[in-house]
């Protein structure tokens, strides 16, 4: 029995020892989230730490805590940072392309008029968007700018149609693109008191999370239940590009990788990137990978803004950029 008591004082002694040492050098806790913010007429982002120094405007939240924020200018996000320039050319998306949690000189529109000098790049991003957003985009531009003749659609795994079934699924993913913690027990909340236990469900939770969002990329690709939907998906793009066509604009689809491997260093998501380049070809889509780019990569990490957000950080859309200005020479 004395054996036993000492074992135990031993191990609490321990943990005690761990709380207290994380507690001194660990800023983490638990339930920081990424955080949508708005100053003004500006919105941004914010996060509990500062990686690498990447954001300048440091706040306090609501709770007195520090955060580190990122305000975007949309207004030279959609027309472009260099209006003065004679030529001009689009790109739509999603948030990757808008460039959530990205400074102005990060984005894809400053990196890609960066280095085709003659050209103004307006940025038709919008966070949330998928490809019915993306065929809007591309009607208003033709309507707005008919001078333009290139527009780039940066493809995101996520902006496909999904059915019901798939589409509820992705109500309890992480998506590979924002964490998001669950705080719905009430005995979740005293154990999470603890930095030991914090540390433990925050690899558990995200080893799960991460699982389930693979299965759920595949069943958007591959599986029975989303085949109208990818049936659907690859019909609005061929509408895209009939479109462009007919007002002798060539749309380049570019197809944007999520910003994760595992720890073999595989890709988890290439062969749903085969099933979208087959498509486009058998449809006659133009279609380019921008995952060669990150191919020679054992990790994807360097290249997201945040832990907390798996959104392409500078770096990343450096990568992006150069690709495509390697692939793609515009029409004029």
């Amino acid at each position: 029995m004395k054996n036993i008591l000492l074992a135990i004082l031993s191990v609490t002694l321990t943990l005690l020892a761990c709380e207290m040492a994380l507690s001194y050098f660990s800023e983490f806790r638990h339930d920081d989230e990424k955080l949508w913010v708005r100053k003004g007429d500006r919105w941004g982002n914010c996060y509990p730490s500062n990686p690498g120094n990447y954001f300048d405007v440091i706040e306090k939240s609501r709770t007195g805590r520090t955060v580190y924020c990122v305000y975007y200018d949309e207004q030279r996000r959609r027309e472009g940072y260099f209006p003065n320039r004679e030529k001009e050319l689009a790109i739509i998306g999603d948030s990757f392309v808008f460039g959530e949690g990205v400074k102005e000189e990060g984005t894809l529109g400053y990196l890609l008029a960066t280095r085709w000098k003659e050209y103004n790049v307006i940025n038709r991003g919008k966070p949330g968007a998928d490809v019915t957003y993306a065929r809007a985009a591309v009607k208003a531009i033709l309507e707005q700018r008919p001078c333009i003749r290139d527009v780039i659609y940066f493809f995101n795994l996520n902006d496909a149609i999904l059915s019901r079934e798939v589409s509820t699924e992705q109500e309890r993913i992480i998506d590979l693109q924002n964490v998001r913690w669950k705080r719905d027990s009430f005995f979740r909340k005293i154990l999470a008191k603890s930095r030991i236990y914090r540390m433990w469900e925050r690899y558990v939770v995200l080893q799960r999370e991460t699982r389930l969002t693979i299965e759920n990329y595949k069943d958007v690709y591959s599986a029975e239940k989303n085949q109208f939907g990818l049936d659907e998906t690859f019909r609005i793009l061929e509408e895209m590009n009939r479109l462009c066509r007919k007002n002798n604009v060539t749309l380049h689809i570019v197809i944007y990788p999520l910003l994760y491997k595992d720890l073999k260093g595989q890709y988890p998501f290439a062969a749903a990137h085969k099933t979208i380049l087959s498509t486009c070809r058998q449809r006659g889509i133009g279609c380019l990978d921008a995952y060669e780019a990150f191919k020679n990569d054992y990790s994807m990490k360097p290249y997201i803004v945040h832990e907390l957000d798996y959104h392409p950080n500078a770096r990343a859309n450096e990568k992006v950029a150069s690709f495509v200005v390697a692939n793609i020479k515009p029409s004029f």
